[in-house]
């Protein structure tokens, strides 16, 4: 079985099961953000609500309490400007893979539409980079402003 925590990111004091510590974690994942959608900056949106747990020294996303910005979008992604498509739904599954959020598609395999980006959702580096486990979920490096 698995368990999720599912308060959409509200940590707060009042309530000591709202999110792990390195101490106590009870659930297999626990949601860092609100609802995800298909809006073109939905997924990097929920992308962000990561940074807080993966702390460089002591990161509270580890094997068996991830932090999880929602199901992946993939394939459904509204892209962000003609031709996009394929690069922003990439885009979007690589960064899950890098911070070892859980690999959730919300999405019908068989829907013929889905065929552009079947090979991103199949990539099996980029599935080996989001399960192996190696110290660190992967954190953001560094932030550069849109120009």
């Amino acid at each position: 079985y698995t368990i999720e925590n599912c308060h959409w990111g509200d940590c707060t004091d009042s309530d000591d099961s709202s999110c792990p510590t390195h101490e106590w974690c009870p659930f297999n994942w626990y949601r860092t953000s609100g609802d995800i959608n298909s809006g073109s900056l939905s997924w990097y949106s929920n992308l962000q609500t990561t940074i807080r747990f993966q702390d460089y020294a002591a990161p509270l996303s580890v094997p068996g309490c991830w932090a999880y910005p929602d199901m992946l979008e993939v394939g459904r992604v509204d892209a962000p400007a003609p031709g996009a498509f394929y690069t922003w739904n990439r885009a979007h599954f690589g960064a899950w893979c890098i911070v070892s959020a859980p690999l959730i598609l919300g999405l019908e395999l068989t829907d013929a539409k889905l065929l552009p980006i079947l090979d991103v959702v199949t990539n099996e580096e980029a599935i080996r980079v989001n399960q192996l486990w190696d110290g660190h979920p992967g954190l953001l490096v560094e932030e550069v402003a849109a120009p």
